[in-house]
C-alpha cells in the first residue's frame, strides 16, 4: 500500500491518494465491478459537506487500484 498527501503552499485543497495493488479475481472470488454504492455514497456525502469543492477519483490499471481525495483546505492559526 502507498498513502501520499500533497498539499501545495498556495493551494486551497488537499489531496490524499491511497494506491493498492490489484488482486486478480480468480484470488479474490468476488465479483470485480460491484455495485459501486460505496463509491456512490461517498461522492454524495463529499457534495453534500463540501458543496460541490471536493472530489473522489478513482483509477485502475492491471496493476494497481488508486483512490484520491481531494478537499478544501485551510491552515487555521490560533
Amino acid at each position: 500500500m502507498q498513502i501520499k498527501v500533497v498539499n501545495g503552499a498556495k493551494s486551497p485543497l488537499l489531496q490524499i491518494c491511497v494506491s493498492n495493488p490489484v488482486v486478480s479475481v480468480a484470488a479474490h472470488r468476488s465479483s470485480e465491478s460491484g455495485h459501486r454504492m460505496a463509491l456512490a455514497n461517498i461522492r454524495d456525502r463529499l457534495e453534500a459537506l463540501y458543496d460541490g469543492q471536493a472530489k473522489l477519483a478513482i483509477e485502475k490499471n492491471a496493476q494497481r487500484f488508486e483512490a484520491c481525495l481531494t478537499v478544501p483546505f485551510s491552515e487555521e492559526v490560533s
